[in-house]
Order: structure tokens, then sequence, then C-alpha cells
């Protein structure tokens, strides 16, 4: 039967202990294979075990915060777990012997030694691993002359080749936690680490052995203990190693080596991608050990980080909650032998107060928390008065009372101005009412303005046509008066040449009829 079958992947933001403590119940755990942890702080496990009813059972938890998936269906996941485990193993029945169960228990991780093939390949892709960590810490990470195994150990009796070979852990485990403080220059290269062989097969994963702790016993009370006797003498503490991984490889930062300068741990971490867990662990470790400066300046340049990851500062509560009160400890230790504050305490409880703002609100006042009094610190602060203890009570007490009485005016003045502020929001929309009332109105006005205009317009067009009509009738009106008065005056200069003809003509015949020839002869035209 395949390894495979015995395996699931897990995807899930739980940690490792808390996943075996969930997948205890279901069977017998042989171990867990921590593979990869995404920006998002999920994490992704192998977890083999010894029964394949237990792969069964763990699959059927799988939901929307526990992904659990069956090697057996995914061959690409089984790809990547055979270049973890480096070979096709057959699982063997769970062994009776206590120390097999021991064993089998344990969360050491078996690396097998490198082929003579692939050495110079490995030697290229570790020395460039190894430079770029050397790079982000200031200093070389190699492995102690001590720190060499002496021997092989004894063989795994569970994992076994397909031709039979047995496989056996190469190097104690115990001697490769990875430090930044070791280093010899005799063979660096030469320890056997993982490699993959099969060209299809995704890329190799390099796990460090750490100690960790072993499947924990469900007790009748509810209590969970572990398995001491499996602990192997030589690894370092749980609490005080830090994983990372850095160019596909996993290593291993004792944190009680932490250098005074967070300029090199601050590197490491930014560029192996490390998630807000890491970062707060070590800011932790820094303030576990008195180091409040360096605490701030980790925790800070976490806040950094993540902010350029596109992160919220809601998000972020416990981060400034750890800068806060680090803030508040600078604060009280830069006050004066006196007590009395200073400049640059001063400047640090400001950063106290605004970081507590940004998880709390600005709506209350946080300074109860920041310059409140902490019992069991030791320093020039704690110190009492020449005068003893009564005075700097009677002084704490004085001041409490008038902070107290202060606050109380500027919450009335701040209750004062939210009713300012709710009237003159009332009359602001009232105002704002009646000014699209009126904003109506002068659109209506100015569509009758517009429409009136127009009007008046065609009225004075009509006007001037009409004008212009009337002056033409009056030109033709004066010319036409103007001939008919010519010709009148014709007319009466030829009605009175007529009337003399007509007189002459009349002088004549009376002439004529009263017999007077001569005068009628003389009055008449003569021929020629």
């Amino acid at each position: 039967m395949d390894c495979v079958d015995f395996v699931v992947d897990i995807a899930t933001s739980l940690t490792e202990q808390q996943v075996r403590c969930l997948l205890s119940d279901l069977g017998t755990i042989a171990r867990i294979y921590l593979w990869r942890t995404d920006k998002d702080s999920r994490h992704h496990f192998f977890v083999q075990f010894n029964d394949p009813k237990s792969v069964a059972r763990a699959c059927a938890l799988s939901s929307s915060h526990l992904a659990v998936h069956s090697l057996a269906v995914e061959s690409d996941m089984a790809g990547r777990f055979r270049s973890i485990v480096k070979a096709t193993c057959e699982v063997l029945p769970a062994p009776e012997d206590p120390q097999h169960t021991s064993i089998l228990n344990s969360s050491i991780i078996p690396l097998e030694t490198v082929p003579s093939g692939s050495s110079k390949r490995k030697k290229t892709r570790r020395a460039g691993v190894r430079s770029k960590l050397r790079q982000a810490m200031n200093t070389d990470l190699d492995l102690d002359k001590a720190s060499l195994p002496l021997g092989r150990p004894a063989l795994d009796p569970i994992l076994k080749f397909c031709n039979g070979s047995s496989l056996a852990l190469p190097v104690n485990p115990a001697d490769l936690v990875l430090t930044s403080r070791l280093r010899f220059s005799d063979d660096k290269e030469n320890y056997p680490r993982q490699s993959m062989h099969i060209a299809s097969s995704p890329p190799p994963v390099l796990a460090v052995p750490i100690r960790r702790p072993s499947a924990p016993l469900m007790m009748p009370g509810g209590l969970a203990s572990c398995n001491e006797s499996t602990k192997l003498s030589g690894l370092p503490n749980l609490q005080s190693t830090l994983v990372l991984s850095l160019c596909g490889e996993s290593i291993g930062y004792d944190l009680d080596t932490l250098d005074d300068d967070t300029e090199a741990i601050i590197n490491l971490l930014t560029i192996t991608n490390s998630d807000r867990e890491k970062w707060m662990t070590v800011g932790a470790s820094y303030r576990r050990k008195g180091k409040f400066a360096a605490a701030a300046a980790v925790v800070s340049a976490m806040i950094n980080v993540m902010r350029s990851h596109g992160m919220a500062d809601e998000d972020m509560s416990p981060a400034f909650l750890m800068l806060a009160s680090c803030e508040t400890e600078l604060g009280r230790q830069s006050r004066s032998r006196g007590g009395e504050e200073t400049t640059k305490s001063m400047k640090h409880l400001e950063e106290a107060r605004l970081c507590l703002q940004k998880v709390y609100g600005s709506g209350s006042t946080p300074e109860a928390a920041v310059l409140g009094p902490s019992p069991g610190k030791g320093g020039a602060r704690n110190r009492p008065f020449p005068g003893g203890g009564l005075q700097l009570a009677d002084e704490r007490i004085l001041r409490d009372a008038q902070q107290t009485s202060e606050l109380l005016t500027l919450r009335a003045d701040k209750r004062r101005l939210e009713d300012q502020y709710f009237h003159e929001r009332v009359q602001r929309r009232k105002l704002e009412a009646s000014m699209k009332d009126l904003e109506k109105e002068v659109f209506k006005s100015r569509q009758l303005e517009n429409s009136a205009l127009e009007q008046v317009r065609a009225e004075v067009q009509a006007r001037r046509g009409v004008e212009q009509r009337a002056q033409k009738e009056r030109d033709t009106r004066l010319r036409l008066e103007t001939e008919w008065d010519r010709a009148r005056q014709k007319e009466e200069k030829r009605q009175l040449g007529v009337q003399a003809i007509f007189k002459e003509l009349a002088d004549i015949f009376q002439r004529a009829a009263n017999g007077d020839a001569a005068s009628v002869s003389s009055l008449l035209p003569r021929r020629a």
C-alpha cells in the first residue's frame, strides 16, 4: 500500500498543536509536516496516520475553516509529499512496542541523504539561499563542528522504500538547528539535505527538524498531557525558536540570541514575508527581556509592513496595544528621578495615547491606562519622595480629582456642543429645504422671463415690419400728392388759357353781331 493513502493535506489557520489535539481522537498520528504558510496566516500541513480509516474520519471533518483532502486523490499534493519524505513508502501496521509508539508520536521530520548526481545542483541552490540569508541578517548562518552527527542513527521501522531498503535518518535532528551565531569554514555544504529526482514533482520543501510536543493524550478530566519521553536532548525550547521560510527552505531562529539592534531581525522578517504571529513573537521576546525600545521598533516595522500589504489599522489592534504598552514603559523610564514628567516621557506617553486611540477611538480618554501605576515594576518612578509615600499618594489623589473634574467639564462641553450641533443641523436642513424651494421658484421665474422675452422679440420684429410698410405707404402718398399738385397747376393754367380764348371769341361774336366788320376782320388772323 502506498504511503500517500495514509496522508491528508490540511489547510487551516490553526497551529500545529491545535491540529494535533483536534485529530488525536481520530487515530494515531505518525508525523505532521508543515510545508507552507500563506500571507493570510493560513498553514498547510501533511498529516500522516497509521490507519487508512483515520484518513476517512479526518476527511469527514472538512469545513470552511479546516480544509482536509486525502492525498490518494490529489496527485499534485502526493508528488509534493514525496518530495518532502523523498521516498515511495509502505506504511506497516502500528507496532505494539512502546518504543516504536514513542517514535510514531514524535514530530521530527526525517531528512534524506543527497545523491552524488545532484550534489552540484544542490550546492548551487543552497549557496544562493545562504547568500540571501546572510544579506538579510548581516551575519553568517553555518553549522558548528560540534553539531555534526557522530554516527548514523537507527533505522526507522515504519517507513521503507519500494525496493525493501530501509529509510534511515541521516543526521540527528537536534544538530540541524540554524542560529545566527554558528559558523565554521570546513566542508560547509557536505551535510545531508533533501533533494528531488522526479522531474514532474513540485520543487522540494526543506523541512528543518524542530522539537515539537507529541500527540496529547486526552485525560478523563479533560486535560491534555504530552509524552515527555519523546523529547530529544539538545533541541531548543519550543517557545524560544522561531521557524522562518526563505526561498523554499525553513530555518530556525533562536529568540534567546536576539541582538539589541533590531535591524537584522526586521530585515529577516521582511524578506521572509512573515505573518503577524512571527512579528508579534519577536516583539514579545524583546518586551519580556525588558527591551521596550527594541520591541516598539519591531512592532512599528510590522505595522508599516502590514499597511503596505493593504491591511487596515482596525485589524492590528493587538499590535497597537503592545506598542502602547512599550511606549508607556519607555515614558515611565524617561521620567526624572523625582518622578516628574520630561519632554521625552511626554512624547512617549503621547505616542501611547495615539496607539490606544487607534484601538478604542478618540471618544474616550485613556489617560488612566497611560498614566496609571505599574505595580511590581521597579525603577526611579516608584521610588518614594523623601517625605514618604503619603505625600505621593496625596498628590496622586489630587491629580486624579483634578483629572476627574476636567473630564466631567469636558463631557458637559461635549454634550453642549453636540446639542448645538444637532440644532444647527436641523436649522441647516430647514434652510436647505427653503433654498430648494426658492431655487424652484427662481427656475420657474426664469422660464417665464425667457418666454416673455421671446414674445417681446416677436412683437418687435412685427412692429418693425409694420413700420417699414407704413414708411413705404407714406413715401408713395407723398409722391402721388406731388404729382397731383403739378397736374392740378397745369390744368389750372390750361383752363385759364381756354377761358381767355373763349372770352376773345365772345368779344368777336359780339362785334360781329353789332355789324362792326372792320373790327372783326382786324381781329381775325391773317393768311400769309
